[in-house]
């Protein structure tokens, strides 16, 4: 999948997110903002693993405190966006998004 790829994700409340397909482990932006590692499955709709949010999405994923559990599902993608330097309004995405899809590696 293109890295310029978009899809939207709706959290609980409704709200919409727009995220872009990134590959596991390549270059983001240095800023703050959320992102989803996910399953594509076969039939082409997406499981969303774990969901998470940073002040800078440069970090590497590699080293995520959940990323063995992460390949234990077979996370094949990651979404992402830049969002607020806020933690709070971060934090907030997370919640409505990890409250309305379950992700297992969020437990």
């Amino acid at each position: 999948m293109s890295a310029r790829q978009t899809v939207e994700l709706v959290g609980k409340s409704g709200t919409k997110y727009k995220y872009w397909f990134c590959s596991v482990g390549g270059p983001l932006k240095s800023e703050p903002g959320n992102y989803v590692f996910v399953r594509v499955e076969p039939t082409g709709s997406m499981t969303p693993l774990y969901v998470g949010q940073t002040a800078d999405l440069s970090t590497r994923f590699d080293s995520h405190h959940k990323m063995d559990a992460i390949r234990r599902q077979r996370a094949t993608h990651l979404l992402a966006h830049t969002s607020s330097a806020d933690e709070d309004i971060r934090l907030a995405e997370e919640a409505d998004l990890v409250n309305r899809w379950k992700p297992c590696c969020n437990g």
